[in-house]
């Protein structure tokens, strides 16, 4: 049965400057820092990650990793997660008193070994109990309004729906259903 599972929102649009928005890699392409958001909370608001069977991480359009430590709290309003995301980019940490509830990580991510790497894709398989066999998962959502979906180094691609949906409502479903194999009300 799965441990833990692992989130990374890809190809968030974050960076430390209001230069971001010339040097984005598709200028054409408008910011959607709203959708990251909306994910995050979607993961943060639920008995999964309040049971602490997950572990999130955000990688920006620039490649920057940025790593939220378990139990923290994400601002509900745009603006003020806005500035929390300039801040981590800029200090490269945020503290609490006793720990560091966020951080920008200088190498690759490291999972467990043997972790099922899950791309969360419409146009992949449907989702199933054996996706989530191994004791650790890790589910790659993009940040993007629309596109292909990029996830490298995916063992497979998963859809929680025959229909197009937001990152942030696929995660959901994604969510409840592993919520129901883990027993987690």
């Amino acid at each position: 049965m799965t441990k833990k599972i692992f989130f990374v929102i890809q190809e968030a649009p974050f960076a430390g400057t209001e230069k971001h928005r010339i040097t984005q890699s598709r200028p054409s392409a408008p910011a959607r820092p709203d959708i990251t958001h909306h994910i995050l909370l979607t993961i943060i608001d639920s008995p999964l990650y309040k049971a602490n069977k997950c572990k999130v991480y955000i990688k920006t359009v620039n490649n920057i990793l940025v790593e939220i430590n378990e139990g923290t709290r994400i601002p509900r309003t745009m603006t003020r997660f806005m500035g929390l995301m300039r801040d981590v980019l800029r200090k490269l940490r945020i503290k609490s008193e006793d720990k560091t509830l966020m951080r920008v990580i200088k190498s690759k991510m490291d999972f467990p070994p043997g972790a099922v790497k899950i791309g969360m894709s419409h146009e992949g398989e449907r989702i199933c109990n054996e996706h989530f066999a191994a004791d650790n998962v890790v589910l790659y959502v993009s940040a993007k309004q629309r596109g292909e979906d990029r996830f490298e180094d995916t063992d497979i691609r998963m859809k929680v729906s025959d229909y197009e949906l937001s990152g942030a409502a696929a995660v959901g479903k994604a969510i409840y259903f592993i919520e129901g194999m883990l027993d987690i009300f």
